[in-house]
């Protein structure tokens, strides 16, 4: 049952009184969002790169995270089998360098201390490098065999020249392919020498040497050796030398003669290496160098990994191979003045 004042208007009610007058909000009346402030904007802008930046340390965190459960260690299988036996290959490819040796040491190191892992295979396609990091590979491959029962075999690719010989002669069989190159037992000094060419655009090097150093600037790419350097020069490359030939006597178990009449710098195929005494069999990764050592250690069905480390941060964001040398000249003659010039390195390559 309803009021009889239901329909009533309200007491106050006036029905001459204008209608309220709408909000004006700028830009509206077209659909326009409202303008924002600079500071608002600005605010914003920081709250995303703050976002941003969180999101990326969290995201390193786990990479790192994943890396220490990992051991540092990125492993790919290359042939499956018993992940209990395993048989580890680690490649050393590229010029020998600092980085290389650093690296080696970690894998080595690696595959010491992992008790799945059996046997080790370098695989190696390098021209070799500098003297100071081949040798501290030769040394680290030393101590993994003295502190390890693990079997260290070689299996050369394309190339085991100089610094890569003598990194990896002291290996208990060394493998090469019928046409791999093998060898290079030399040592080599290197120096570019700008002549003529500072006059022509008008420009003079000045060289200040402290007194009782005048030997200071040797192999300065500014100026052409004295005699009196290159005999210094030719002396230390020969000390070299020897300390090589030295090297590859002892991991070869051959005499020092037998050794010299190799050690002319040259390269040789497999089977001409064979009969030098510089490997130990004619053969292929896959089909005879893995087989080997399984036989070796006796095991049925291992599985064949290759070791690697795990990429850095700059290296997942600009890939490792995405590196493109300087266009800057000057910076190419400055990387070339401070590498070290006495070097065992292959040069055919």
């Amino acid at each position: 049952m309803t009021n009889g004042n239901d329909n009533q208007p309200p007491r106050n009610y006036n029905p001459y009184a204008a209608a309220p007058a709408p909000v004006y909000v700028p830009g509206a009346a077209n659909g326009d969002k409202p303008k924002r402030s600079f500071l608002g904007g600005l605010f914003r802008f920081i709250s995303k790169l703050v976002s941003l930046a969180i999101a990326g340390m969290i995201f390193i965190s786990i990479i790192g995270v994943i890396a220490i459960l990992s051991g540092g260690m990125q492993p790919v299988i290359i042939q499956d089998g018993d992940p209990l036996n395993q048989i580890a290959v680690i490649e050393l490819n590229n010029i020998i360098n600092m980085d290389n040796a650093k690296k080696m040491n970690v894998l080595l190191k690696n595959a010491a201390h992992d008790t799945k892992i059996k046997g080790v295979i370098i695989s190696v396609n390098c021209p070799g490098g500098m003297v100071a990091p081949s040798d501290m590979i030769a040394h680290d491959i030393e101590l993994f065999k003295q502190k390890t029962d693990k079997p260290v075999y070689v299996s050369v690719q394309q190339l085991s020249a100089s610094g890569a010989y003598w990194a990896t002669a002291g290996c208990d069989k060394i493998f090469a392919q019928p046409n791999s190159m093998v060898g290079s037992i030399g040592v080599i000094y290197n120096n570019l020498v700008v002549k003529d060419t500072l006059d022509k655009i008008g420009v003079a090097p000045v060289v200040i040497k402290s007194s009782k150093s005048p030997m200071k600037d040797t192999g300065s790419m500014y100026r052409m050796p004295t005699e009196e350097e290159i005999a210094d020069i030719q002396r230390d490359i020969d000390k070299t030398h020897d300390r090589f030939i030295e090297k590859v006597a002892e991991g070869r178990a051959m005499s020092k003669e037998a050794v010299i009449e190799c050690a002319t710098g040259n390269v040789y195929d497999g089977v001409e290496a064979l009969e030098k005494g510089l490997i130990d069999e004619i053969g292929f990764l896959e089909d005879d160098v893995i087989i080997a050592l399984r036989n070796e250690l006796n095991l049925f069905d291992p599985q064949v990994i290759k070791l690697q480390p795990m990429p850095s941060f700059k290296e997942m964001l600009t890939g490792a191979q995405a590196k493109v040398k300087s266009l800057d000249i000057h910076q190419q003659f400055i990387d070339l003045a401070t590498q070290p010039k006495i070097q065992a390195i292959w040069m055919g390559n």
